[in-house]
């Protein structure tokens, strides 16, 4: 299988704006093996889970991670943690 034919980029576009649960995948998350498994089963071709991703920066999607936050920075920030955000104690 050579690759997606000249109309098709634009229907994965869409498919990828509508979301994944729209494209009838179970995960509410954009992956790269989620999205070759939509272009297998669509359009009848194999993409390996990176040149989906590569495949999606050519049709200008970018790659969204989501921040990682520690949860013992986010207790301190926010007093959750029974200590005083204020610094008047000492710093302990």
């Amino acid at each position: 299988m050579s690759g997606l034919d000249a109309s098709e980029p634009a229907e994965l576009s869409a498919i990828v704006e509508k979301g994944p649960v729209e494209a009838g995948l179970a995960s509410a998350m954009r992956t790269g093996k989620a999205l070759a498994v939509v272009t297998r089963q669509r359009f009848g071709v194999s993409y390996h889970p990176q040149s989906v991703a590569r495949l999606l920066h050519e049709l200008g999607f970018s790659v969204q991670r989501p921040r990682k936050r520690l949860s013992r920075a986010d207790a301190v920030t926010s007093g959750k943690d029974g200590g005083s955000t204020s610094g008047k104690d000492g710093g302990f």
